[in-house]
């Protein structure tokens, strides 16, 4: 497809479901009338930033990003975590998954309420370690809601997270 720009949808109030994926979408906008929606897939497409054009989307629950441009954990985690209906976030084949350390248990820890992530069920305890895991980066300033000097908190996080979970890890713990 060669959608470059999502407009003209106003009139549209009260969708519920939008797919734009497999276009050349540069920047989510253009949804501001759209407070209905509750399922957006917007994978494949060229997207580098997140927010701010989901402002009007309280009710989303479905969220499909994957297989875009998108570099930044903290400012994604940072705007999505807000967005209290969100069960379902696809980021899968962007930058974050492979250049962020812990990058699934990062994102769990401040988008808690999602029970799948990158199409894998979210296990209770995954999410318990991702906000464990929050809560020792706050404390050292690592990946709070302020930028912060990086620090290494390697050993730290091994220690309260138990294993790695990395995106690589395909299949949950026979524990979990």
């Amino acid at each position: 497809n060669a959608i470059e720009r999502i407009e003209h949808l106003g009139h549209l109030k009260h969708l519920k479901w939008l797919d734009l994926s497999f276009n050349r979408i540069k920047e989510i906008e253009g949804l501001e009338s759209l407070t209905e929606l509750e399922n957006l897939s917007l994978y494949a497409n060229d997207i580098a930033k997140v927010e701010p054009g989901l402002d009007a989307q309280s009710k989303l629950m479905c969220l499909s990003l994957g297989r875009n441009k998108i570099e930044s954990l903290e400012d994604v985690a940072k705007y999505l975590h807000r967005f209290r209906a969100l069960r379902m976030l696809t980021l899968a084949g962007n930058k974050i998954e492979t250049q962020s350390t812990h990058y699934r248990p990062r994102l769990l820890g401040y988008i808690n309420k999602l029970k799948f992530l990158d199409n894998r069920l979210v296990t209770a305890d995954e999410a318990a370690k991702g906000v464990a895991l929050r809560r020792i980066l706050e404390a050292s300033s690592w990946f709070g809601f302020q930028r912060a000097p990086f620090v290494d908190n390697t050993e730290l996080v091994k220690r309260e997270c138990g294993r790695s979970t990395s995106a690589t890890s395909s299949t949950p713990s026979a524990a979990s």
